[in-house]
């Protein structure tokens, strides 16, 4: 897709997380026009924290050494978000860089990059790792691929502490669009937040003993931490890894407490990366684990600057940024007509060979289509595609309509049935209005009877959208 057409039709980003750990692309890109169709990542443990976090998202657990092309199309994704394994670009990982059997996946992804053309090639790559990766081959092979397809590209390495966060965690960044980037927006921060807005306030008393560091540990290795007073203005952790918690020395630092010194909590160590206050671990992993997961995370507030350099980049704002639906007469049609004339993005999954009861679906319908012909498998998909579904009827639901009903509750989406037979327009307008905000809906899959069902329903769904989301 060319720049010029992206320029006048404005969307959803439809990311693919690979290397997504417990989600922390996914939480940089909350409240964006981003919608993560599929996270990637073998760990079945990063896959529970992020499911409890996410539980909407698709998860693939799988080894991304051996996906396909053509799994990979099958999302129709035009955003990569990659953070693959960092050992092979460390000097503790001995910098084997392509040579190391870690970097087998990303050279996967990057061999299928290769094979893409034209539509198929996403609209965005963005990736993060190790200040060592931007010295190494794979760097230069994924750059000179970059290049050879007309990326526009800009690399940085940027730290949390640049952003007045009291935590260094150095990293590479490469962000690359087919359109011409933004500049990276960098504040001027002379002095970082406190330290102890960051931590758990216990009592002296109540610090759990899991977090304290044993005394004969202090005494033999107590000399070579980083120990940190949290009043003191300026205090700054130094960079937490995987081995935090197993590995006493250069692993992350340590809080001073009255009676010794302990170890920063998972928890702590989220608020340090900028994830949500609501974000949770599930209450099965152990301390151990929630460090070894959280270390080898990364930085969403940085990521959360980063992604503003991509011009297709927008924010959410009480109505939906996308309006999808699948196709067919009736409802389906009139959600669509709505979208394109009142400049809203639109889309939706439609049966094999754009099939409808009146026949072809016209191309100035920007929809997918899906493998099969059949009109359940789109139903689904879109139910699934959307952050809500709106089903508009004139009495009880019967066919497809039910079925789209029945999906939702399947897949724990929210639902929004107006039968207008029983609710006033104008109520009706305002209970729409009321439960896209509440649910943060940003893709809004609409569904209803078709023409042949409801010859008037078409202008019933009309007028219902008019007084909702028409601005003005």
């Amino acid at each position: 897709m060319t720049s010029e057409r992206r320029k006048k039709s404005p969307y959803i980003l439809r990311a693919l997380e690979f290397f997504a750990g417990i989600g922390g692309f996914a939480a940089a890109s909350l409240g964006t026009n981003i919608k993560v169709v599929a996270a990637v990542d073998q760990s079945p443990r990063a896959m529970e924290v992020y499911r409890s976090n996410f539980p909407r998202h698709y998860l693939c657990q799988r080894n991304l050494e051996h996906i396909t092309k053509e799994e990979v199309l099958e999302f129709k994704a035009d955003f990569w978000w990659l953070s693959p394994p960092c050992q092979p670009y460390t000097l503790r990982g001995k910098g084997r860089d392509e040579d190391d059997p870690r970097a087998l996946s990303l050279k996967r992804l990057i061999d299928i990059l290769a094979s893409l053309e034209g539509k198929s090639l996403p609209y965005g790559i963005a990736l993060e790792n190790v200040e060592g990766f931007k010295h190494s081959r794979m760097r230069e092979r994924l750059i000179s691929l970059l290049e050879s397809r007309g990326f526009h590209y800009q690399e940085m390495v940027l730290c949390p502490t640049m952003f007045g966060i009291p935590m260094r965690r150095p990293r590479y960044y490469l962000v690359s669009s087919r359109d011409k980037l933004r500049s990276i927006s960098l504040p001027l921060v002379s002095v970082l937040q406190p330290l102890s807005s960051f931590l758990d306030h216990f009592p002296s008393e109540a610090v759990p003993d899991e977090l304290k560091v044993p005394s004969e540990i202090v005494n033999r290795y107590g000399k070579g931490f980083r120990v940190l007073d949290p009043n003191f203005q300026g205090s700054y952790t130094t960079c937490f890894t995987g081995a935090y918690g197993r590995s006493v020395m250069y692993a992350g630092s340590y809080l001073k407490i009255p009676n010794g010194i302990r170890r920063f909590s998972p928890e702590e160590i989220l608020r340090l990366m900028g994830f949500p206050d609501d974000f949770v671990f599930p209450p099965s992993l152990s301390l151990r684990r929630r460090w070894q997961l959280v270390g080898n995370s990364l930085s969403v507030s940085v990521v959360k600057v980063l992604l503003e350099v991509f011009p297709a980049l927008a924010k959410f704002t009480g109505s939906p940024l996308m309006i999808i639906s699948g196709g067919q007469t009736g409802v389906d049609r009139a959600a669509l007509d709505f979208a394109i004339e009142n400049g809203i993005p639109h889309g939706g999954w439609v049966p094999r060979g754009r099939r409808a009861e009146d026949g072809y679906i016209s191309l100035k319908y920007h929809l997918w289509e899906t493998e099969e012909p059949y009109y359940q498998v789109r139903t689904e998909k879109n139910v699934q595609e959307a952050h809500g579904t709106l089903i508009i009827s004139r009495g009880a639901l019967k066919g497809g309509s039910a079925f789209t009903r029945y999906c939702a509750f399947r897949h724990g989406k929210p639902l929004l049935h107006i039968d207008l037979e029983k609710v006033p327009l104008l109520s009706a307008a305002e209970l729409v209005r009321r439960w896209i905000e509440e649910e943060q809906v940003q893709i809004l899959n609409i569904a209803g009877p078709r023409a042949s069902s409801d010859s008037s329903i078409y202008e019933a769904t009309r007028d219902l959208l008019e007084i909702a989301f028409k601005k003005g």
